[in-house]
């Protein structure tokens, strides 16, 4: 999973991947499931090296801005946000949720 701080001065990338498999017995559910909202134990961190990927995730969130000012009629600037993507499979980029904005 990708977390993304945003504001319009920084966009800062971090990456955590969760070290069980998720068909093990031997760990519980939430364990193996967790990363940001878990035990560091549970994860591990990984930079972002792809520049291609982080200017995409950089896009995503202007657009993200953009569409909330617009459907706002103007009358709501994001100032600042935390976004979650994942990258699946295939190598595309999912918007997981947002959890501040």
């Amino acid at each position: 999973m990708i977390k993304v701080d945003w504001t319009p001065q920084i966009c800062h990338l971090s990456r955590k991947l969760n070290r069980y498999d998720i068909k093990s017995h031997k760990v519980s559910l939430i364990d193996k499931l967790t990363t940001f909202d878990g035990l560091e134990k549970n994860c591990e961190s990984d930079p972002i090296y792809s520049k291609l990927v982080a200017s995409d995730i950089e896009k995503l969130c202007l657009n993200i801005v953009k569409h909330v000012q617009e459907i706002s009629g103007g009358n709501t600037q994001i100032r600042q946000m935390t976004v979650f993507f994942k990258i699946d499979s295939q190598n595309r980029l999912w918007l997981l949720k947002c959890t501040n904005l």
